[in-house]
């Protein structure tokens, strides 16, 4: 099963899915960090250099390659950019044998370092273009208000509960 990790840029996608992926036993792919490898380029700097349009074609190009990447067998944590709703042909890369959880947190609690695209537009905006598609998209909702290992305990907790509840 694919767990994949969306929300606002700085809601903790990545510390959380660490944790997750600890306690769940499983693999752990950041897509920013895969980007870099792929592409040789920090997905900030290509925003800045190359724009958000074509940053965006990579990202999904980033996507496509790491869902290929994934035996289908293990249990991985996939922790997402925050845009990676931006593009409704990502859900279907992100909906085979998936689960996709969204990771709250409060604006003003956000963090824009290393976050361009967060650094020069208003959050508060960027949150309200995504907030539907975050909701929309996700089979789990949890907020990330302080000790991520907790939230990834809770996270594990609301995943066995649902495949409880569809078995």
């Amino acid at each position: 099963m694919k767990i994949w990790l969306i929300g606002m840029p700085g809601a903790g996608k990545t510390t959380v899915g660490k944790h997750l992926s600890q306690i769940m036993s499983a693999d752990f792919f950041d897509l920013d960090a895969e980007f870099e490898v792929l592409f040789g380029i920090s997905p900030e700097k290509c925003i800045i250099n190359e724009g958000e349009d074509r940053f965006r074609e990579l990202e999904t190009e980033a996507l496509k390659h790491v869902a290929r990447k994934i035996i289908p067998e293990n249990t991985t944590v996939l922790s997402t950019g925050g845009g990676i709703v931006t593009r409704e042909k990502n859900k279907a890369f992100m909906n085979e044998d998936s689960m996709i959880i969204y990771i709250k947190r409060p604006l003003k609690e956000l963090t824009t370092d290393n976050r361009p695209f967060s650094g020069i537009n208003n959050l508060e905006a960027i949150y309200n273009e995504r907030y539907k598609a975050y909701e929309g998209w996700s089979d789990i909702q949890v907020e990330n208000i302080g000790n991520p290992e907790a939230v990834a305990a809770e996270i594990c907790t609301l995943i066995e509960q649902r495949l409880k509840r569809n078995s």
